[in-house]
């Protein structure tokens, strides 16, 4: 192996460990680095699989994709300014660092000065966001650093109306006019077979549901559109950009259990959407946990499937068996690295302590306050419907959160003294 091993042990999960890996064919240039220490020998892995992911088609067209897994302590931070370097040095001009916290940003610049790339700039700079219209103006080159949420802002769709929320009036509806509008296409079903044609309208609205917020989020003057024509560089083709998701689980409920999804996970989907030739990193510690979380990982492959929705589909049927099978198959393809600290000479005990007398004072004063709020909550009216009452369940999830942050708050300083 070349470089310095990692300055603390790290492991993987069993049966990661028993698969190999490609061989390495990648030529990097980032010898300067290694031998200066300043990348240890799987930060560099990490490194050289990606680049060779990223020279690689897959089925659909689309460049292949690569998911960095590793948990705290490896450095991902680290990895990706590396990657950024090394894509520099092939050329590329034109990132996107995607993260949950413009805050973020300051630790990306400290990363990247520490590998060596004082020379790429970090746009906006402070907490500034970046400035509307074409970046092209404002930006050359560098790593356009900026949220999800940011990632989000929507635009003015073509047809430009929405639901008449203006300030202007609309004409005044005659009775003739509701005699003649269509009837609602969504409206519930009555009498036999209506499940089934419930269940289909439920579909459908969901999907025009979809499709409505697909278009504001891919609409001239929308965040996405603006960073899709800046990362699509001079010649318009994006194949020279590089879209880096950290933190990527916020993207998670691109299909949820019910067939709903958030505007985070369609905006990460529509961008690799829009951009198929751009270069994608996916960086999460806690990626992979189900198959539903996955669903936007579209460049990590779907592997003999039609397409994602399929594959997750057949992971979900399979169990966690299924996905510790897949984690495994996209090592051996050199599309997933998921190393994390070893446990090694750690100790572990349990501890029986006092509790201070001011907190036994505390909780028996709580114990009153909640009965207190208890009881209130027993003589509100129930609603018309009658069923179960919403309330009660807000109630005792607030309830659990407050008496395990107090249990927590009681050991602490206990925990300080051993």
């Amino acid at each position: 192996r070349e470089g310095e091993n990692h300055p603390d042990p790290i492991v993987e999960s069993q049966s990661l460990a028993g698969v190999t890996p490609p061989d390495v064919t990648y030529k990097h240039h980032l010898s300067a680095e290694v031998k200066a220490k300043k990348l240890s020998n799987a930060q560099l892995e990490t490194v050289l699989y990606s680049m060779m992911r990223f020279n690689q088609e897959l089925p659909s067209g689309e460049r292949a994709g690569f998911f960095l897994g590793d948990g705290a302590g490896v450095g991902k931070g680290r990895q990706i300014a590396a990657i950024i370097k090394e894509f520099w040095a092939t050329g590329g001009r034109r990132v996107l660092w995607v993260s949950t916290s413009r805050d973020l940003a300051y630790d990306a610049r400290r990363d990247l000065d520490d590998i060596g790339c004082s020379n790429v700039a970090v746009h906006p700079k402070n907490k500034d966001s970046p400035p509307t219209g074409n970046l092209d103006k404002h930006y050359k080159d560098g790593v356009l650093f900026i949220t999800y949420s940011l990632l989000t802002v929507k635009g003015k769709s073509p047809a430009g109306g929405g639901r008449g929320r203006g300030k202007k009036k609309g004409r005044q509806h005659s009775d003739e006019d509701f005699e003649a509008e269509e009837p609602d296409p969504f409206k519930p079903a009555k009498g036999p077979g209506s499940r089934q044609a419930n269940r289909a309208m439920s579909a459908a609205r969901k999907e025009a549901d979809r499709q409505q917020r697909i278009d504001s989020l891919s609409a001239q003057g929308s965040r996405l559109n603006q960073i899709k024509e800046w990362l699509q560089g001079p010649k318009r083709k994006g194949e020279d950009a590089l879209i880096i998701f950290d933190e990527c689980h916020r993207a998670k409920n691109l299909l949820d259990a019910n067939g709903g999804c958030t505007m985070t996970g369609l905006a990460v989907d529509i961008l690799q959407t829009l951009l198929p030739k751009a270069r994608v990193l996916y960086s999460s510690a806690t990626g992979a946990s189900e198959p539903q979380n996955m669903m936007y990982m579209r460049r990590v492959g779907s592997y003999g499937f039609a397409d994602m929705k399929e594959m997750i589909t057949s992971l979900n049927k399979s169990g966690l068996g299924g996905v510790e099978m897949f984690a495994m198959g996209l090592k051996a393809t050199g599309a997933y690295l998921c190393r994390t600290l070893s446990y090694r000479d750690a100790e572990f005990r349990l501890e029986t302590i006092d509790i201070d007398p001011a907190f036994k004072i505390l909780y028996d004063r709580s114990t009153q306050f909640w009965s207190l709020l208890l009881s209130v909550l027993r003589n509100l009216p129930r609603g018309e419907n009658g069923g179960r009452d919403p309330r009660k369940g807000l109630f005792w999830a607030a309830h659990q959160r407050f008496y395990k942050g107090l249990l927590i708050a009681a050991k602490v300083n206990p925990c300080v003294k051993f």
